[in-house]
């Protein structure tokens, strides 16, 4: 069951979207893109997996 996820230490978190790119190498997941609805996202976003270890 999917849910939703709410950003921790009060950082900037990605908004809701389709359509979009991800990809991970180690130890970062990359998000490229995308629309919210009919808008078109040209962000792009980098998320360290071990940051927060």
């Amino acid at each position: 069951m999917w849910s939703s996820v709410v950003g921790g230490s009060g950082g900037n978190i990605p908004s809701a979207r389709h359509k979009h790119a991800v990809c991970g190498d180690q130890p970062n997941v990359y998000l490229l893109g995308g629309r919210h609805g009919n808008l078109p996202l040209k962000d792009f976003w980098v998320y360290d997996l071990e940051r927060d270890k």
